[in-house]
This record gives structure tokens, sequence and C-alpha cells, in this order.
């Protein structure tokens, strides 16, 4: 890509909180080569440390905690295995990758031109 794409695409995924230089993904070529990159590299791994910062996002993106707990048991987590920094942290990187995707119509346009 070029590199004003790569700075394109770079400020895109700033917005979904995806700190990622456009140096990093100025060598790849398309939508599926960049969302490769992020899920090797760890950008869909979100960490959410504290309790309190995770009672916030839950209570902010999953107040009756159904979705993350369905999540954690997806994953096969169980009830032994999971505190509240874990479900966050569960649900703050699938809600990281989902708006990733989102971004696909986006990015393969900047892709094009």
């Amino acid at each position: 890509m070029k590199k004003q794409q790569a700075k394109e695409i770079t400020a895109l995924l700033q917005e979904i909180d995806l700190d990622i230089s456009s140096d990093d993904i100025i060598e790849l070529e398309n939508f599926d080569d960049l969302a490769e990159y992020l899920q090797e590299n760890g950008f869909f791994n979100i960490e959410i440390i504290y309790y309190n910062n995770a009672l916030k996002y839950l209570a902010e993106n999953d107040p009756s905690l159904t979705g993350s707990l369905a999540l954690a048991q997806d994953l096969g987590y169980t009830l032994d295995n999971l505190d509240s920094e874990k479900l966050a942290s569960l649900l703050a990187s699938k809600n990281t990758e989902e708006a990733f995707f989102e971004l696909e119509g986006e990015i393969s346009e900047i892709l094009i031109n």
C-alpha cells in the first residue's frame, strides 16, 4: 500500500483504540493481510486491569453480564477461573475485533484509491 493509504488506515484504527504505526502496515496489500497482521501481533488482545476499570467497562458494555459470561463460556472458562478483569478483557477484545471488521468497507475503499 502507499504511504498515504497507510496513514489513513492508521487514523481509522486509532479511532477504535488500535495504536499502530503506518510504517508497520505499509507492506500489507489488502484487508485480509491487515486483519491477519493484527491478529498475529495481539492487537485484539485487550487487557483491562484493576477492578474499578473492569467494573466500569462491564457496566458500560454489558451491565447484565450475559454477553461476557456467554463469551467466557464459549472460550472454555468456568466460574472458578473468572473475575471481573478477565470478563472485561474478554469482552473488550471481542468488541475491538468486531469494531475492526466493521471498518472493512472503509479500509478496502482506501486501498482501492
